[in-house]
């Protein structure tokens, strides 16, 4: 690989976990190794719509799956109702501060 006038290079790698840490360095002609610089490889995908399992007119849980460890918020129009966070198997429970007519 090689760097161009602006001193700028592409690399392309393989697809990588969010999380995980990639370092790189520069070698010169002579062999010559740059200290190390490491990022970690952050995750920028939005997560899947949540499945939300049946609201009857009487509930004030609002049960379902969305991704793990991630945070809930049930809203009707921009009022919000309750939050939560699902766990590591992603099941969540948001129990709404009262009982709310749709908008």
């Amino acid at each position: 690989m090689k760097i161009n006038g602006e001193k700028t290079f592409t690399a392309t790698i393989a697809k990588q976990t969010a999380g995980t840490t990639i370092f790189t360095r520069l070698i010169d002609k002579s062999g010559n190794k740059s200290i190390p610089v490491s990022f970690k490889v952050e995750d920028k995908t939005a997560p899947a719509r949540p499945s939300v399992n049946t609201v009857g007119d009487n509930t004030v849980k609002v049960t379902g799956k969305a991704e793990a460890s991630s945070s809930v918020t049930v809203k009707t129009g921009r009022t919000v109702l309750g939050k939560a966070n699902s766990n590591s198997a992603g099941n969540f429970t948001v129990t709404m501060s009262k009982k709310q007519k749709p908008e």
